[in-house]
């Protein structure tokens, strides 16, 4: 089974683990016996940037696959750069944003402005963007059906007292 998390910012970094109902995520509670996997690493949609250009009062954002995105879901850009700008309006652009419109399956708009004629020129050779409001963990396994605390932390490094509670796995028969 997948299982799909939403949330802000989250990263190929993040960790879940799912534990006995009654147990805290706040504790180094053992896994369920009951619960396999999931996968280390959970799975988001990414890719490489083709172009940033100015469009109107935003930004076209072109990539190199199909985002899949809708209006109001979240990407993180990262490695745009720009010989010719301050590290401000780089950092406009390298950093998580909402989708304002979607124009195809490789572009859609994102609410970067500047004033007219202002645009820089932005270079995207090593330019990444990566979905980052949410993510699929795969490969989990439950043998016995019951309720099941689903525990989310930033890393895997990250000491348990950081972790906290994401949802609830119900399996049922």
């Amino acid at each position: 089974a997948e299982i799909p998390l939403a949330g802000w910012l989250l990263s190929t970094s993040n960790r879940i683990r799912i534990i006995a109902e009654g147990k805290s995520c706040l504790t180094e509670a053992e896994a369920a016996d009951a619960v396999e996997g999931p996968t280390p690493s959970p799975e988001q949609a990414s890719g490489g940037v083709t172009s940033v250009a100015a469009l109107g009062g935003a930004t076209l954002l072109t990539l190199d696959t199909a985002h899949g995105l809708a209006t109001g879901q979240r990407l993180l850009l990262d490695g745009v750069t720009c010989g010719a700008c301050s590290q401000e309006e780089e950092d406009m652009f390298n950093r998580e944003h909402v989708v304002q419109s979607v124009v195809n399956e490789t572009s859609l708009v994102i609410p970067v402005g500047f004033p007219d004629g202002e645009y820089p020129a932005m270079t995207v050779d090593s330019a990444t963007w990566r979905r980052s409001d949410l993510q699929t963990y795969k490969d989990v396994r439950v043998a016995t059906a019951g309720r099941y605390l689903v525990c989310w932390r930033a890393q895997s490094a990250a000491i348990s007292a950081t972790a906290s509670e994401a949802g609830v796995l119900l399996v049922t028969d």
